[in-house]
């Protein structure tokens, strides 16, 4: 019982987001704005949001706290393209398990950092599970 609860209540997030995606401008200005992340910023944001097929062309920050995109876009199974990532200052776990479990993803952005704050697990886990990856 609490298994299925779980997958409907993954499954109406997903859909709400997927909504909220199609119908909302703002948000390839909320994730192309070229501010300093804070930690946890972004965590989580759109994981398991299986319909997420495209996403903006770049995330243009260019200085990322700890654990900022951390899953981000975990368990997206449609997700074919990631977006360019420019940033150069990373801090700790700020990529860990971006694209954990895309399996759609088939191209891997530059990774561009040439300044690591805290030295400690920029990219674990970053591309797990990305079977489709060329």
């Amino acid at each position: 019982y609490e298994e299925n609860k779980i997958m409907l209540i993954k499954q109406k997030r997903s859909e709400i987001i997927d909504e909220f995606i199609k119908n909302s401008p703002e948000l390839e200005s909320l994730l192309n704005n070229s501010f300093e992340c804070q930690d946890y910023c972004f965590y989580r944001l759109f994981s398991d949001c299986s319909n997420l097929k495209e996403l903006p062309a770049i995330l243009s920050a260019t200085k990322l706290a700890s654990h900022c995109y951390e899953s981000m876009f975990e368990g997206c199974t449609s997700l074919e393209k990631a977006p360019e990532l420019p940033a150069t200052m990373l801090e700790t776990n700020c990529y860990k398990n971006m694209f954990n479990g895309c399996n759609s993803l088939i191209n891997a952005p530059k990774l561009n950092a040439t300044i690591f704050d805290n030295i400690s697990d920029f990219y674990v886990c970053m591309f797990n599970n990305c079977t489709s990856l060329l």
